[in-house]
């Protein structure tokens, strides 16, 4: 309520569909699996409109980049989260992980369309990490986040570049320089080793940019000084 003078008549539309919803759920727990099922895909879409009408709707100032940001960090790294679990260590079933980590990459029909063949490791690889044209891709994110970050500095009227920034150019340019092929070939104990390293650096990137971006925009703590004359 806060921030209802915020927010559009239809954003607003969808807010309180979306609490009716959830507020009217009070014996959801007793309920069976399937109407489980049905409502959260009905919640589901209620928070898909919402976010297509913010992302319609939004005048494209801070306010919109720094949401757009955390929209890009988070995809980022919670994709490279998944592709780590479902590839570093295949196992026996990778036949019958690669199409499920397509789906809930949301990037499967891109896949078919692509490859008249079933999902293979390599190319999986390229379309989820270095396909710069899927929005779905790690390599889509870091491209987005890397214009957020010159345009904070542009609003800065500053040239050189900022920590934030560096960081983004920094893990962008080694994903642009990536083999899928040798990202895709197992190693000692049937691992991707080399996978694993390049993860874990886009997961610990985004964690050091989050955290670069709070102390440079959003936190307005004062460095306290004693009183009693200049800090020693």
């Amino acid at each position: 309520m806060a921030v209802r003078d915020r927010l559009s008549h239809d954003a607003w539309r969808i807010v309180r569909a979306l609490d009716d919803k959830i507020s009217g759920q009070q014996n959801i727990e007793k309920a069976r699996c399937e109407d489980k099922l049905a409502v959260l895909d009905e919640i589901l879409l209620l928070l898909l409109s919402f976010s297509g009408q913010t992302m319609d709707g939004m005048t494209r100032d801070n306010g919109w980049r720094f949401l757009d940001i955390g929209r890009r960090l988070e995809r980022a790294a919670d994709l490279s989260d998944l592709v780590f679990h479902a590839m570093v260590e295949p196992g026996t079933d990778e036949s019958a992980r690669l199409p499920v980590l397509l789906e809930i990459a949301n990037s499967a029909m891109t896949y078919r369309s692509r490859y008249v063949f079933g999902p293979d490791p390599a190319p999986v690889l390229d379309l989820l990490l270095a396909d710069e044209s899927n929005p779905h891709s790690v390599a889509f994110q870091l491209s987005t986040l890397y214009q957020h970050m010159r345009s904070l500095r542009v609003d800065q009227e500053t040239s050189h570049k900022g920590k934030e920034q560096k960081i983004v150019h920094t893990v962008f340019s080694k994903m642009r320089l990536i083999d899928v092929d040798a990202l895709a070939v197992l190693k000692r104990k049937s691992r991707r080793v080399r996978l694993a390293v390049l993860l874990r650096r886009i997961t610990q990137s985004m964690e050091e940019l989050s955290r670069t971006l709070t102390r440079s925009y959003l936190t307005h703590a004062q460095t306290v000084r004693p009183m009693g004359g200049p800090p020693q």
